[in-house]
């Protein structure tokens, strides 16, 4: 119980259902103290303590952990905080022990690579009449999936945007999940790209530039979205030949010879 009000922790009411002689000890008495059972109870609970440790048991389901739930009806006035909350392959969870009035529920975490749904929802279980022995009262909550735009850049050393560059962007299994070409402005934009980690590649550039090797890695997420990457692509330095060494030569003795030529006939 809480001093000098009417409020109910749910807490108190499992301790009485429990044992309403450890419930007297506790919420009477105030004589509990904690032991070695209580502590390895609480090292036991530390997962479902922590609203960050929500977790998948099997497909398709979901338990969400330290979970706030409340009754504001003043005949009840209960409050507290579940250990876990089990959705069904469905999504779907439901209570049967809830006393008739008013509920809020909000999400508070989510599956991984989902959004949370941050509204509030309100709930009114009401009597309805006495042939009637269930209240039912519906929830729809929403999670979109985290997707996120990429801007891929590629250019030269000088600045100049590169045209035709192609890249493949693949998942962290090696799935190939996208392929393009830049354009005039040296961009190609990857739209809507799932949570998840990905790898971009270069796999042709235009001719007179070299293929960039590196393989950049993005991850999508909360913080990532609508990032851009920029690439630069060397320009190919053409190797000097024998063959261009000899017309190199060749010419230097032609002119060479002109200038003597020219030399003696100036001083005859």
């Amino acid at each position: 119980m809480i001093a000098d009000t009417n409020e109910i922790a749910i807490r108190s009411i499992q301790h009485y259902i429990y044992c309403p002689h450890r419930w007297g000890l506790i919420e009477v008495g105030r004589v509990w103290s904690e032991n070695a059972f209580v502590v390895k109870a609480n090292i036991m609970h530390e997962r479902v303590h922590d609203n960050e440790n929500s977790y998948v048991p099997q497909k398709g389901k979901k338990v969400h952990t330290a979970v706030k739930v409340y009754n504001d009806k003043p005949e009840y006035g209960i409050y507290g905080v579940t250990d876990c909350i089990e959705t069904d392959e469905k999504n779907n969870n439901e209570s049967k022990i809830l006393p008739l009035g008013k509920y809020y529920v909000k999400e508070i975490s989510t599956l991984t690579g989902y959004k949370l749904d941050s509204n509030f929802y309100e709930v009114n279980l009401n009597y309805n009449n006495q042939n009637e022995e269930i209240v039912i009262g519906n929830i729809k909550l929403v999670n979109e999936k985290i997707r996120c735009d990429l801007v891929y850049i590629t250019s030269d050393k000088d600045g100049n945007f590169l045209e035709n560059v192609e890249i493949n962007v693949v998942d962290k299994d090696g799935n190939l999940v996208f392929n393009g070409k830049t354009d005039t402005q040296g961009r190609v934009i990857i739209n809507n790209l799932p949570y998840g980690e990905y790898y971009i590649r270069q796999i042709k550039v235009p001719s007179g530039f070299i293929l960039n090797n590196d393989e950049y890695k993005f991850y999508v997420n909360d913080s990532t979205c609508n990032s851009s990457i920029n690439v630069t692509n060397e320009k190919t330095v053409m190797p000097v030949t024998s063959k261009q060494n000899s017309m190199y030569l060749v010419s230097f003795i032609i002119l060479f010879g002109i200038g003597v030529y020219n030399y003696v006939k100036k001083d005859s």
